[in-house]
């Protein structure tokens, strides 16, 4: 793939403390990589004889109910250990703990030009302190129904499917992130829509799942930057 077919939508994490306190705020904004429509296409028409072959998304739509930050992540349980601190909350939620994927809409992740506008729009006060991981939590107690949509240059219309689990944690942060009072800091987050979270099964075009159709579903790894 050529530099040039390539468009990268950033996803950054903007902390601010605020004077010099023990607390601050966040907003957040998301970053896929994406592929132009022609290489799509040329992609798709490659034989699928190899496991995975990664099949590029040309939409890819996830419901979010939450953002937040963790200080560190237990790594059997990956239950949250230390300080954590919510960053954005869906409107549509009715309270941060009690909302479910049927309460909200997708947010377009192949273009998160909105979703970044809407995480950006609350920056709520958050304690000062080191944090390895975000978090993006789309079900809570498990899916109620689909969570996410999709949809490849070789399909006619989305499919809706299921993702595995309740959430996606960044990969980690080294150094963690320093919040600190009156600092500024702006995380990219990047996730790529290119190789992964859509693939096609070694021998054929679809996936075995009654779930995803075609083609199969994956994940998506975040990759954590911190910028200034």
């Amino acid at each position: 793939m050529k530099q040039s077919d390539a468009r990268l939508f950033a996803l950054t994490l903007s902390l601010s403390a605020l004077g010099c306190g023990d607390s601050g705020h966040a907003t957040v904004q998301l970053s896929p990589t994406s592929l132009s429509r022609e290489v799509i296409a040329a992609q798709e028409d490659v034989s699928p004889n190899f496991h995975p072959l990664p099949i590029p998304a040309e939409l890819f739509e996830m419901k979010i109910l939450s953002v937040y930050l963790s200080e560190d992540v237990d790594p059997v349980s990956m239950d949250n250990t230390g300080r954590s601190e919510r960053i954005w909350v869906n409107p549509a939620c009715p309270d941060a703990n009690s909302c479910r994927d049927s309460n909200v809409d997708y947010f377009d992740l192949t273009d998160p030009t909105e979703a970044n506008h809407q995480l950006n729009s609350q920056g709520p006060e958050i304690e000062t302190g080191s944090y390895h991981y975000v978090r993006v939590e789309f079900c809570i107690g498990g899916p109620q129904g689909k969570t996410v949509r999709y949809k490849t240059a070789g399909m006619t219309e989305p499919v809706e499917a299921t993702y595995g689990g309740c959430g996606v944690t960044s990969e980690r942060l080294e150094p963690a992130v320093e919040v600190t009072g009156g600092s500024t800091v702006t995380i990219a987050l990047e996730y790529d829509l290119q190789s992964q979270p859509l693939y096609y099964t070694e021998g054929g075009g679809r996936c075995a799942s009654i779930d995803t159709p075609t083609p199969c579903l994956g994940g998506i790894t975040l990759t954590p930057t911190v910028v200034r």
